[in-house]
């Protein structure tokens, strides 16, 4: 039986087109960034993404439903919201007090402290349920999916490099990939249904594990900063939310060690979401350069309204950074002043905390180590 030949792929520009692409890169990475910043207000940024994603999601749905999407292009868009999923997982992660945050003031006991941090995380799981969804179809129907089918042999789906048929070896390794990330969301959606109806059944003084809040009063933290014991003296057996209450209390002050721990970890997180943006960079750019013989006139310059849409949403994080740097400065100049004035009046020495010494827990109401029986 003799196998037709590929007629090409239409190119379509509000998929594949640079806007699009640069877009998507763009906005990902600066909504993690932002949400590393200390204060920065990362939900419009989050929506903003998200609604990115959704709209070709729901342009993946109506060209397929109109026979007007090829594998090469639904591959394309799979990637393109897996991306979007890690930048909100890697935004909500550290936007949350589980991150580099703290919780608001409304957050008053352990357990509001959970549900918030809960409530932060499972905002990410919205695209990556659609991502996991459409990503896993595409690639189950790869040898029949889309218009023209006949081309799918030809596709190819380039990883780290390595160039792979879309209807052989990169289907097998894309569903092994979706797989994982489908077993990871199963175990994230069922932990999440846990707490919560945990959380509605259990009494409300109750709380899960307090290292989990508070890293830095763990055992393992405490022994990594020996330092620590000089700020931390709350029994790990007593579940208390006193030290959430002293650190938000000493946001100008916090000890040095904790502002290295943050500062870690910021960098860490910046460090891994850069790597990761990388792949996901070369991967669409790798397929979409080794497929570019199968595509019917491609043009990158060619502008259309699905592309000035994603890059007209650009404006909402670029916005929320420059607040952001407004504010931070604003801040800046103003403890800056207050310092000057102090020093100038020759007051305020005695009341100034040294970076060495230890605080005490008993000036904030909060019971220390000699206080527990």
């Amino acid at each position: 039986m003799s196998i037709a030949a590929c007629p090409g792929i239409p190119d379509n520009p509000d998929i594949t087109g640079l806007g699009v692409r640069l877009a998507f890169y763009i906005q990902a990475y600066i909504t993690v960034i932002l949400a590393n910043l200390p204060g920065a207000d990362v939900n419009g940024s989050y929506w903003a993404m998200t609604m990115t994603a959704v709209a070709l999601f729901i342009s993946a749905l109506v060209l397929s439903g109109s026979q007007n999407l090829s594998l090469f292009h639904a591959i394309l868009i799979s990637v393109l919201l897996f991306l979007h999923s890690y930048a909100a997982a890697f935004s909500m992660w550290a936007a949350s007090p589980f991150g580099v945050n703290r919780a608001p003031e409304s957050v008053k006991t352990p357990r509001e402290m959970e549900r918030h941090v809960w409530k932060f995380q499972y905002k990410s799981v919205p695209v990556f349920l659609i991502a996991t969804t459409f990503t896993g179809y595409i690639w189950i129907k790869a040898p029949s999916f889309g218009t023209p089918s006949v081309c799918n042999p030809e596709t190819l789906f380039v990883i780290l490099g390595k160039k792979l048929s879309a209807v052989h070896g990169g289907r097998i390794s894309a569903l092994i990939l979706i797989g994982i990330h489908g077993v990871f969301l199963f175990l994230f959606l069922v932990s999440g249904l846990a707490f919560f109806i945990w959380d509605h059944f259990a009494s409300p003084s109750r709380t899960i594990v307090p290292a989990y809040l508070f890293p830095l009063t763990s055992e393992s933290q405490r022994k990594l900063n020996p330092n620590l014991e000089e700020y931390v003296h709350i029994p790990l057996r007593e579940n208390t939310f006193a030290i959430e209450k002293v650190f938000r209390s000493r946001r100008r002050r916090k000890p040095r060690e904790e502002r290295n721990y943050v500062s870690q970890l910021r960098i860490g997180m910046i460090t891994i979401w850069s790597g990761i943006l990388v792949i996901f960079v070369l991967l669409i750019e790798l397929t979409i350069k080794d497929n570019v013989s199968l595509i019917l006139d491609p043009n990158d310059s060619t502008w259309t309204l699905g592309q000035v849409f994603p890059v007209v949403m650009l404006a909402v994080p670029c916005i929320a950074i420059l607040q952001w740097s407004l504010e931070h400065h604003s801040v800046g100049e103003a403890v800056s002043s207050d310092a000057h004035h102090v020093n100038h009046n020759g007051e305020g020495s005695q009341t100034a905390v040294a970076p060495h010494e230890s605080f005490s827990y008993r000036d904030q109401g909060v019971g220390t180590e000699e206080d527990t029986p």
